[in-house]
């Protein structure tokens, strides 16, 4: 059984534009860096620790 939000691949889009994560997002992916300050890429999600990172667009409000 699997399940599939539309829509979610979408999160990976918006942290280059949030003000939030840019700067992070944007080191890390370029850098190819896999853990950094807690901040770690995964599959091209954004996670601080181990909770993902939603930047604020309309994807944050449609998961609230």
């Amino acid at each position: 059984m699997s399940v599939k939000v539309t829509g979610f691949e979408r999160l990976k889009e918006e942290y280059e534009y949030c003000s939030e994560f840019r700067e992070v997002y944007i080191t890390w992916r370029d850098e190819n860096n896999h853990v950094v300050d807690s901040y770690h890429l995964k599959e091209g999600y954004l996670f601080y620790d181990n909770k993902l990172n939603i930047s604020k667009t309309s994807v944050c409000e449609f998961f609230i």
